[in-house]
């Protein structure tokens, strides 16, 4: 299930895990989506249909996700409404619009469709209203992997169904990629209970029926190592709605 992890470890019970595949039986690992969840979310593959990150559709054009998703030299393609499926391709132009922020970029981009859609999509929050503040609980969703090794190590995998599972906000800070210049406004979850992994990347965070952040940073290659970071998109809103308003 999608890199939301949940580890339960039955030793604290007495129990023997002799074999990776017994531990991995005891893992839980957020929830099925339900089928009316997340309608909005976007799926992008790398051929022949590996999964690579998440994705929201937010408007009948564009899309909202992490800019260390793309890689010019990586073909990807999108799969709107991957759930509950079964999906269709939509083309996009291979331009993606980077948000700048004086001489660092956030790790947020915009994706423009070379066609409106009619797939539901999920709106851009009211910021002047509501902002994400500690002890909020927000819902995240992916298809990054979902289990774990006898050492607690990610293994790669990828689940049938989206997976979802809930956070609550500790702190707001700003997230630095060090090697690339890129700094982000985000919020931070503890990942005690659920922990996203990076394929879950790029997907939207959810707070009253809008799309509050994105997943950007999804945590350690061992679970529940580090708390994960999800840019906060009120930060950001004017931007994104000027790149939104200006290629229409």
């Amino acid at each position: 299930m999608a890199a939301l992890t949940n580890v339960l470890f039955l030793l604290s019970f007495g129990l023997t895990v002799t074999t990776e595949v017994d531990l991995q039986k005891r893992i839980i690992a957020g929830r099925d989506c339900n089928d009316q969840e997340r309608p909005y979310h976007v799926k992008f593959e790398h051929p022949p249909g590996s999964n690579r990150c998440g994705g929201s559709l937010i408007s009948d054009r564009w899309i909202l996700t992490a800019a260390h998703c793309w890689n010019d030299s990586i073909p990807m393609k999108a799969i709107l409404s991957p759930h509950p499926g079964p999906g269709h391709e939509a083309l996009f132009f291979r331009s993606p619009r980077f948000l700048n922020e004086g001489s660092r970029r956030p790790d947020i981009m915009l994706l423009e469709l070379e066609q409106t859609t009619t797939t539901p999509f999920i709106p851009l929050p009211d910021c002047e209203k509501r902002r994400i503040q500690p002890g909020d609980v927000v819902q995240i969703a992916g298809y990054g992997s979902n289990q774990v090794d006898r050492d607690n190590k990610k293994i790669p995998s990828e689940p049938q169904v989206l997976q979802c599972a809930d956070f609550t906000v500790e702190n707001r800070e700003t997230f630095m990629y060090i090697t690339n210049n890129i700094a982000t406004e985000v919020f931070r979850v503890n990942t005690d209970q659920a922990d996203p992994s990076p394929g879950d990347s790029g997907g939207g965070v959810e707070f009253d029926n809008a799309i509050y952040g994105v997943i950007i940073e999804a945590g350690h290659t061992t679970a529940h190592a580090t708390k994960a970071a999800f840019a906060d998109v009120c930060h950001y809103i004017d931007s994104i709605k000027q790149i939104m308003a200006l290629h229409v």
